[in-house]
């Protein structure tokens, strides 16, 4: 409780911060072209993938299961609350979560550095370090962080991933197995960890609960809340069209994503891009994480590995770095190499917040250039 107390007021400080680059750079290519941000029903800000959960917070079939089901949903009760229209609502919604995220990241992050067990030199620069704010540094000038203030559903997922990992911390396993399954209805990514949690609940049936401590009774239901939301999902899929995958037909139909083991397995081949660059460093996080001792450890390093790889049987690195954004271990291990060696911090910096300059005024300019 003292370390909530401690980092709700930093992390909602750094949670504002986060979004004042985005923000501004907004209004001034808008300005710049002569609209303002509520012009043409928010087109400045809600964009691309913004406009199709807007548009399914109206009406959500199987057809439209390439973009999973949690988000539309979301957007629908902001709408029902504030009775604004889809797109501002969308907005709202992914505006809300990235602060929600963004505080129980600053949290989680805290906890571990009070509770590390590394190596006594290690530990000693990481205690006097604030790893929640390198963390959330990382996280903010990320280049494919953008998507963060422009109505997706990264958001969302963040934010329950990151109270899914906190709970586990606390050892509340029903309401991290809960969080685990929902995140499964919002994100591709969230199935693989919903599918990991629930065959790990089996093993800790057949081995009475060692690593959780639970009882028979308390792993059967942790499995089946982690496990039921993509169920039921995938089986409204099957009842309405015939295909249990139905939103991987979709997939491959609307942006050639069919799944793909010999395009996975190219993509672990040594290349010099910013994709392999994240997939490098995602799989030395998880196994640094792997290595310690502590269960909470573990974990992340699991969810690492499980983020960095699952997404490269769909589409290789096709959108890789927006998946990268939601990675969570990716940035806390980032973090801590920054603690190592602080020159990094400063040239990082530089480099990330040029990039994401460059590739704003892309993203921003290009909606009008057509």
């Amino acid at each position: 409780m003292k370390l909530f107390h401690h980092w709700l007021p930093r992390s909602l400080t750094a949670a504002i911060l986060f979004k004042i680059p985005f923000i501004g750079f907004l209004l001034h290519f808008s300005k710049r072209q002569g609209l303002e941000p509520w012009d043409q029903g928010y087109q400045t800000w809600c964009i691309w993938d913004c406009t199709h959960y807007a548009s399914l917070s109206d009406a959500y079939t199987v057809e439209n299961v390439g973009f999973f089901p949690g988000f539309p949903w979301v957007i629908q009760l902001f709408r029902a609350i504030t009775g604004i229209a889809s797109r501002p609502a969308t907005l709202l919604a992914a505006n809300f979560f990235t602060l929600i995220g963004l505080v129980l990241i600053a949290i989680y992050c805290a906890h571990l550095q009070a509770a590390n067990d590394l190596k006594s030199e290690w530990k000693t620069k990481l205690s006097a370090t604030p790893l929640p704010w390198l963390t959330m540094l990382g996280l903010a000038i990320f280049p494919a962080s953008h998507f963060w203030s422009s109505g997706y559903a990264e958001p969302l997922f963040h934010a329950l991933f990151c109270g899914a990992l906190l709970a586990a911390m606390k050892k509340n396993w029903l309401i991290t197995a809960a969080l685990i399954g929902l995140c499964g209805i919002v994100r591709h990514q969230g199935m693989w960890l919903a599918g990991a949690f629930s065959i790990w609940m089996l093993v800790e049936l057949a081995r009475s609960g060692p690593s959780t401590g639970l009882s028979r009774t308390r792993i059967l239901i942790a499995g089946a809340l982690s496990a039921l939301p993509v169920i039921v999902f995938h089986g409204c899929q099957k009842a309405e069209s015939g295909e249990f995958f139905h939103y991987i037909t979709l997939l491959k139909s609307g942006w050639n994503r069919g799944v793909d083991p010999l395009q996975a397995l190219q993509c672990l081949i040594p290349r010099y891009d910013f994709s392999f660059g994240c997939l490098l460093l995602s799989v030395i996080c998880a196994g640094r994480f792997l290595r310690r001792d502590r269960l909470e450890w573990k974990l992340l390093g699991v969810s690492t590995l499980i983020l960095a790889l699952g997404p490269l049987p769909f589409g290789g690195f096709s959108g890789y770095g927006r998946y990268m954004s939601t990675n969570i271990g990716l940035f806390i291990g980032t973090a801590e190499v920054l603690v190592a060696m602080p020159i990094l911090t400063y040239a990082t910096s530089v480099w990330l917040v040029f990039r994401l300059a460059i590739e704003i005024e892309g993203w921003t300019l290009g909606q009008w250039r057509g």
